[in-house]
């Protein structure tokens, strides 16, 4: 399902239910190995930053889309966590 948003824009909307995550949100879905997380919450915050989809409600998190341990065959090529940050 988040596969093809996959290091795209930001989107805004309301995250499905199973994120457990409500409201208005800026979100991203980052695609790679979590030893480059860092570089894509640096990614997620310049790309919020010149979207300007609102003033931020809170802090910032992520999900992981699928188990990392559920990607040790492919190198955590394919781990997707979605980043997130709520809003007003």
């Amino acid at each position: 399902m988040l596969d093809p948003l996959a290091n795209g824009p930001v989107q805004v909307s309301r995250l499905p239910a199973w994120t457990r995550i409500n409201g208005r949100t800026a979100w991203w879905v980052a695609k790679g190995p979590l030893d480059r997380l860092p570089e894509s919450w640096r990614a997620f915050h310049a790309a919020v930053g010149q979207a300007r989809p609102g003033v931020p409600d809170g802090p910032p998190g992520d999900v992981f889309v699928c188990r990392p341990e559920d990607h040790a065959a492919d190198g955590q090529r394919d781990l997707l966590t979605l980043l997130y940050v709520p809003l007003r």
